[in-house]
């Protein structure tokens, strides 16, 4: 009921038969994480081309990044096979389409999962020497992608895109420290989890 009139409903609804089977979250959670980004693009798309364009590359991007994070997470850390976890992804990217996620689903190991990114992710994620650290490294990369927004145009919407992914991004560092602190971890390890949504030293 207090889904009602908004665009949760119809993705909770369809989620709800497989979350009743499996007796888990998860398939509710995808769905309606799926629809979220799907209502994104279809506003951005009907914006007109002048406002279009930049806001249009970030949320590629922001889909590009989600996708790859959600292939490490599905297919190597919850096992799930490679057709399972391409049904999981999302359309819209700006660099990787459906074959590109395809052959990211179906690389092994890491050396091959990098051998197969376009440019410029495969030189942003270089460094990662583990599973856990592609997410980490895309966001710092895209990060530099959204300040270069407030360098632009000022009269565009991709300048609110900008400060608002970067404003999230902040919050979530947030709920990572707080989380962290809770459980006791070390600084050192807490400051290795969270990549900052700021150019240059570790600071909020």
């Amino acid at each position: 009921d207090f889904l009602e009139g908004t665009i949760f409903l119809a993705p909770f609804l369809h989620g709800l038969p497989q979350f009743k089977a499996l007796g888990r979250v998860f398939p509710i959670e995808i769905a309606i994480d799926m629809a979220v980004f799907q209502h994104i693009t279809e506003t951005v798309q009907s914006l007109r081309t002048f406002s279009r364009g930049d806001a249009q590359g970030l949320t590629g991007e922001l889909i590009d990044w989600v996708n790859l994070s959600w292939i490490v997470r599905f297919r190597h850390f919850f096992t799930l096979s490679a057709e399972e976890t391409i049904n999981y992804t999302l359309p819209g990217g700006s660099r990787l389409g459906l074959r590109d996620l395809g052959n990211l689903a179906r690389a092994l190991d890491l050396p091959s999962f990098l051998a197969v990114l376009p440019d410029p992710y495969r030189e942003a994620l270089a460094e990662a020497n583990r599973w856990q650290s592609i997410p980490a490294l895309f966001q710092r990369w895209f990060i530099g992608r959204l300040y270069r927004a407030f360098q632009k145009n000022p009269f565009q919407i991709g300048l609110q895109v900008s400060y608002f992914l970067l404003k999230e991004m902040e919050v979530k560092c947030l709920e990572s420290l707080l989380c962290a602190l809770e459980l006791g971890e070390s600084s050192e390890k807490i400051s290795g989890l969270m990549t900052l949504p700021v150019k240059g030293g570790d600071r909020v």
